[in-house]
């Protein structure tokens, strides 16, 4: 093989190893967001459950259910 060849195949090499590296940078930063998002998930998830327990507790404690509510004055 031609010296040439080989100084190409080299610069080849080294820039795939290169591109690589940049890859490998951007999934594990691409990782870590994902890591950061799906533990405010479940934080907001969280949230939500405590705002419907709070909101049946309100509808329980107030004796009322959507059903015995009064009619709106315009009736």
């Amino acid at each position: 093989m031609p010296s040439t060849e080989l100084s190409d195949l080299a610069r080849r090499l080294v820039d795939l190893e290169i591109r690589l590296t940049h890859q490998d940078d951007t999934l594990e930063a691409l990782n870590t967001i994902i890591i950061r998002q799906q533990q405010q998930i479940g934080r907001l998830n969280d949230e939500l459950v405590m705002a419907r327990r709070r909101l049946s507790e309100l509808d329980t404690s107030s004796g009322m259910t959507a059903e015995q509510d009064p009619p709106p004055p315009h009736y």
